[in-house]
């Protein structure tokens, strides 16, 4: 819902309910034995290599129940002709939620409560416009925010996967975390052409009443407080005739989730393990980087280069295992990417014709330092492509019609920081690729807009852990009031 109180002040208030409903009751295996039968758990060799099938969440049956209940409420409002303010509360809790799971030899079953799961924040931020006064700068930007976070789960036993009671516990597992932060940014203009932007950020972070439950034993963990300043600043230079160029350094701080610390928990032979003792990462980030716009051929031209270094310690990182289920959350103890980005964007050449984007992004990324892992140091941080790019053409034959082509791609890259998962198509490992996209628009009104179009065009197969849709077609109707 939208209010607008007055000319200056609007009021937008959001509400949303799930209800999630899902039912896993004849899962199929396409493995068999010598002897042709099918094979759904226990302990496999293929090429080599033992599997234990009970680990795969495919292979159970299931049922997951699970309502989500959300509000939230955005304020803006223009204070005065000097200042600008903007408030924004959401609170999120997650109901009563159960998962019930076979075993998979089916002999008795798992029921996975959710106790409590959600979070509560609030923002608040203002801009003021200053009269012309030199000492306190052109634009200054002010805040504060609060967020708190809370989990809890358990998991039991039970005689039967769908309608048993639960009997024994077998674990419990939960938190809280809270942080609060106040910011402010004012930029000066030093020179016409010469500006400055400064800015700093405290946050205070907080962990508590964080629990694991076992069968024998119960862990009470104490509670944390840690805290940061973040630092920020932008030189940016703008001589004439369409140049500029632009200096930054930054440093941000990111602290440990309450999943990352608290969710301990084995879900039917999947383990998830968090970390109560993990670090908050703290990342240092260089960009240096100018450009130009300027017209030719009847439209307009926009390049850009970009180099950046960013330094990040004791990365917080979760490595998942695609085979097995098992997660887990640990700190990686020094981190670097170093990478250049090149842009251009064409608009309106030969008189309104043609446009084109392209983005273009080198980078090498290492594992410096790793403590918890030595062998991992001097590896690729996982995720992190060494060349992406993408082109996107759009040409407009005439007044109403738009006909784009795009391609995009992406390069090798690793999942796990022992960079051992060299393997590439199928489940479980991530793929390079090159996507092409197609799309035609066309202005049937003023107001609306149809398009068709497809994407993967040439219907490759490549994965990222799960494949990526193949060849889809699809068509949209838009109005624009």
């Amino acid at each position: 819902m939208v209010w607008d109180i007055n000319q200056g002040t609007r009021l937008l208030l959001t509400a949303a309910w799930r209800d999630l409903r899902l039912q896993s009751l004849s899962p199929e295996t396409y493995l068999r034995s010598p002897s042709g039968e099918a094979i759904n758990a226990g302990s496999v060799n293929l090429g080599g290599k033992s599997y234990n099938i009970s680990n795969l969440i495919g292979f159970r049956r299931q049922t997951r129940e699970q309502q989500d209940l959300l509000f939230g409420a955005n304020l803006t409002t223009r204070i005065s002709d000097q200042l600008r303010g903007e408030i924004i509360a959401s609170t999120y809790n997650m109901l009563p939620t159960e998962t019930r799971q076979a075993y998979a030899a089916n002999n008795g079953a798992q029921v996975i409560p959710t106790d409590s799961q959600g979070w509560a924040n609030f923002l608040a931020n203002f801009s003021w416009t200053p009269n012309r006064h030199p000492i306190l700068g052109k634009q200054i930007n002010f805040g504060g925010d609060y967020s708190h976070y809370w989990m809890g789960t358990s998991s039991y036993n039970s005689n039967d996967w769908q309608f048993g009671e639960r009997t024994k516990l077998t674990g419990r597992s939960g938190g809280n975390t809270e942080q609060f932060g106040f910011y402010v940014e004012d930029r000066w203009e030093l020179l016409p052409t010469l500006s400055l932007t400064g800015g700093i950020r405290y946050d205070h972070w907080r962990a508590f009443n964080g629990d694991q439950q076992a069968t024998t034993s119960n862990l009470i963990y104490p509670e944390r407080n840690n805290s940061g300043w973040s630092p920020k600043g932008v030189l940016r230079l703008t001589p004439g005739n369409g140049w500029r160029a632009q200096f930054e350094v930054a440093r941000a701080y990111r602290f440990p989730t309450v999943t990352e610390l608290f969710q301990s928990i084995s879900d039917g032979g999947l383990l998830v393990q968090s970390d109560p003792n993990l670090k908050p990462e703290s990342a240092t980030t260089f960009d240096l980087g100018g450009g130009r716009t300027f017209k030719v051929l009847g439209g307009s031209v926009d390049m850009g280069l970009d180099f950046y270094l960013d330094s990040v310690k004791n990365t917080l990182f979760s490595q998942e295992n695609a085979f097995t289920g098992n997660i887990y959350y640990q700190n990686i103890g020094m981190s670097r990417t170093r990478g250049v980005e090149f842009t251009v964007n064409l608009r309106g050449l030969f008189h309104g014709f043609f446009d084109f984007d392209g983005n273009f992004s080198y980078q090498g990324s290492k594992i410096l330092r790793n403590q918890n892992l030595p062998a991992s140091v001097g590896n690729d941080i996982p995720r992190i492509p060494p060349l992406r790019w993408s082109v996107l053409a759009t040409i407009h034959p005439v007044k109403r019609l738009d006909l784009s082509a795009g391609v995009r791609h992406e390069g090798r890259q690793y999942t796990n920081i022992l960079n051992n998962d060299g393997r590439r198509g199928g489940f479980g490992y991530v793929d390079p690729y090159t996507f092409m996209e197609i799309k035609v628009s066309a202005h049937i009104l003023k107001q609306l807009i149809a398009s068709v179009g497809v994407d993967n065009a040439f219907d490759q197969v490549r994965y990222a852990y799960h494949p990526y849709p193949a060849r889809m077609l699809y068509g949209s109707m838009k109005w624009r009031y």
